[in-house]
């Protein structure tokens, strides 16, 4: 490969497809390198997955206890719902400032702060019963909580800019499947120390308060990992993008929010109507429900493990992701009851909603993880961490529609109803997911600074008469037009040297 000479020699190469400088000396002109040649950032990785892992189970473990606990403080149903929506727009607003905060400061310090904050929390709601007005008490606890949990976005932005396009599907897979495990083993722990109960003067440890003190301990080691994460090295670039990449990414990046909204909301729905079903039309007890949503977890988990496999390489991550879709358009249609006015049958039997439940088990990490994936490679690869906080926000966003449609549909149906409403109507949205996917295909592609592992800052090239010579970076058997007034026959020089 020929290099520069003349006055730019140790400073700039010419990228012939853009013709334009780049400041090689400000950012080397290699790729990021693979994960297997990273030891530092691969472990900083599993530090990031494994915090993500305990966030998710953060939230799900007050889940089988939550509602006693405010009872026993003289809490109403209202409220309790109240309690449970406020751990959303905490998180809402943690993703946001954790997000913008990770872009300007170190990573550690995002994370450490959150995570104090989480463990602060969870603190505050163990002994909320001993202060004036506890479910106030409750409530603003697991506020604070869900704000700490706002550091998955930080999280994802480390993990989306220290790896290469190729391998952010795998990443972006391991990563959601450290969510699921999270959201299936909170219940099963929250369940586990429920049988807990002992107290030392006037602090009680039992089936309410040993979830939120388990989430402390669990918090405070995490907080010991986080010196472990390696920084990333990341360099600022000269001026702003050009307004036309600018409007691009921005397009992109609002329809792969809109799609996570979709995925995330959907999942809401099933979340939230599983109970009520088998309630209803099957009278199961927690136990069962516990076994249905190991069940599926575990079959998501295999699903996620199956997709970070590098075979998938090959295929078009936008088509794989409304194969996701599809999946659950399908899960959805079987978990509705045919009646009125199909008149097919009167109640739901159970083989069919375990079949809808395995399906939309299937779907669902097939889509999460792909919109992950889209998601990280449409914004640019550097500084990421607002962006991620406002996908994260959408997310957020979509975990409190979500439950509120459900419930208000089931409810409309009523008791053995077959929840015609919310299952069809779901399912039109999730095609109406596939539908945008496909009018938005051409945005929904990476972000064209990865076609150059260069991206530094433009300088103005010297006239076509220097006696410069620039290399430059093309693919073989490109081409330029020929320019016979060009003095001394560069680009002509140029053609013949491809």
């Amino acid at each position: 490969m020929a290099t520069a000479t003349g006055p730019l020699a140790q400073h700039a190469s010419f990228d012939g497809r853009q013709r334009r400088f780049v400041d090689t000396e400000q950012e080397p002109l290699v790729p990021i390198k693979p994960l297997s040649e990273q030891p530092l950032i691969r472990r900083s990785i599993n530090i990031l997955t494994l915090t993500v892992f305990l966030q998710s189970t953060g939230f799900t473990l007050m889940l089988p206890s939550q509602w006693l606990y405010m009872q026993s403080v003289g809490s109403t149903q209202e409220f309790y719902g109240y309690a449970i929506g406020v751990y959303s727009i905490g998180q809402l607003l943690g993703s946001l400032a954790f997000g913008y905060w990770a872009n300007h400061r170190p990573t550690r310090e995002a994370l450490l702060v959150s995570l104090t904050i989480c463990l602060l929390g969870n603190l505050w709601y163990s002994i909320a019963y001993l202060l004036p007005d506890p479910q106030w008490q409750i409530f603003v606890a697991r506020f604070f909580v869900g704000f700490g949990a706002g550091n998955i976005s930080t999280s994802r932005a480390y993990m989306s800019e220290a790896t290469s396009l190729s391998e952010k599907v795998a990443v972006m897979a391991k990563m959601s499947a450290a969510q699921a495990i999270g959201f299936v083993m909170g219940p099963a722990i929250g369940f586990a120390v429920a049988f807990i109960n002992f107290h030392i003067g006037r602090f009680v440890v039992n089936e309410y308060t040993a979830p939120a003190l388990l989430a402390v301990i669990t918090a405070g080691g995490n907080l010991a990992m986080i010196p472990g994460i390696t920084e990333l090295k990341r360099k600022a670039r000269g001026g702003p993008q050009a307004p036309k990449t600018q409007k691009r990414e921005w397009i992109a990046m609002t329809v792969a929010m809109f799609l996570f909204f979709d995925v995330t909301a959907v999942f809401a729905v099933f979340e939230s109507t599983c109970v009520l079903i088998t309630q209803n039309d099957f009278g199961w007890r927690v136990w069962q429900n516990g076994i249905l949503f190991f069940a599926a977890g575990a079959e998501s988990v295999v699903i996620f493990i199956i997709i970070s496999r590098p075979f998938w390489k090959r295929f078009n991550d936008r088509s794989i992701f409304q194969v996701g879709m599809a999946i659950q358009v399908v899960g959805l249609c079987a978990l509705a009851t045919y009646g009125p006015p199909f008149n097919w049958e009167t109640r739901l039997p159970i083989w069919q909603f375990l079949l809808g439940v395995g399906i939309m088990s299937i779907g669902y990490p097939v889509a999460t993880a792909l919109v992950y994936a889209l998601f990280s490679k449409v914004i640019d690869p550097d500084f990421q961490g607002a962006k991620m906080g406002y996908h994260n926000a959408s997310g957020c966003v979509a975990r409190i529609v979500g439950p509120i449609w459900a419930t208000s549909a089931y409810a409309y149906t009523g008791p053995g109803g077959g929840g015609e409403i919310l299952f069809f109507g779901t399912a039109g949205f999730v095609l109406l997911g596939v539908v945008v996917c496909a009018a938005f295909w051409r945005f929904l592609t990476p972000h064209e600074a990865y076609a150059n592992p260069v991206r530094g800052i433009d300088i103005k090239p010297e006239p076509l008469h220097s006696s410069v010579k620039y290399q430059p970076i093309l693919p073989e058997r490109t081409t330029f037009p020929e320019r016979p007034s060009s003095p001394h026959g560069v680009y002509a020089s140029i053609n013949e040297s491809l």
